[in-house]
């Protein structure tokens, strides 16, 4: 039998959340949001050193919202009294919003295909199908780490995102490939471990004097940056 939403949302994390709470607030209901895993898996499965680049802080109180916030109304240093967010916390954080605004969840709901059909979009997954109007998808890149634009990557190198956490790491010599956040986060990460850590990148956001926070370096970053290395 073939269920019927007029929204289906694909992945439950700050985007899927977020979605989700954007449409009950303008009062739609006849959505679902699928996640494979469980809500903020991706948070979840970071290393557990790492840390969120933006500071949470409980300014709702005079008109703006925590930075890191997917609801409005909501704050994660409120809830979680931290202002430097885990990702288990964050995926704690996400699963609190999901509760208080009772999103429609499938967790442990894996998509198999989809296809389009007429006007619609007909969506198989591991408990079942779905045919929906509209269809969202809110997966991050973190859940597909993308091994394969280096040759030999992928069977010699490790991901950021493969990584637990970075005291697993074994062997005094390693090397980092890239040059912005994640890169930087984990030479960091291994130096404060007492590793011997060379990086090789064509650019870096170190340097940057651009306003973009996707090409600059976070103050955060840097400043950690030039306490280690």
């Amino acid at each position: 039998m073939v269920e019927k939403k007029e929204i289906v949302i694909i992945g439950a994390g700050a985007a899927g959340v977020g979605m989700g709470v954007t449409l009950t607030e303008l009062g739609i209901t006849d959505f679902v949001i699928l996640e494979k895993e469980k809500v903020g898996n991706s948070f979840a499965n970071w290393p557990k050193e790492t840390r969120f680049i933006t500071p949470s802080f409980t300014s709702n109180g005079f008109g703006m919202s925590d930075l890191n916030a997917v609801a409005v109304d909501t704050s994660p240093a409120y809830t979680l009294g931290k202002e430097r967010l885990s990702g288990t916390d964050y995926a704690e954080y996400l699963q609190l919003v999901s509760d208080e605004y009772h999103l429609p969840l499938k967790t442990g709901c894996t998509v198999k295909t989809i296809k389009k059909e007429k006007k619609n979009y007909l969506i198989e997954t591991t408990k079942g199908t779905i045919s929906t109007n509209y269809l969202i998808f809110a997966v991050g890149e973190f859940s597909f780490p993308a091994k394969t634009s280096i040759e030999g990557a992928d069977r010699f190198g490790l991901h950021y995102g493969e990584v637990i956490s970075w005291e697993e790491i074994e062997g005094e010599h390693q090397t980092i490939i890239g040059g912005n956040e994640s890169a930087i986060d984990a030479a960091l990460e291994l130096a404060k471990l007492g590793k011997d850590v060379s990086i090789y990148t064509k650019s870096s956001g170190l340097d940057s004097r651009e306003a973009d926070p996707s090409i600059r370096l976070s103050p955060y970053t840097r400043q950690r940056f030039f306490i280690y290395m």
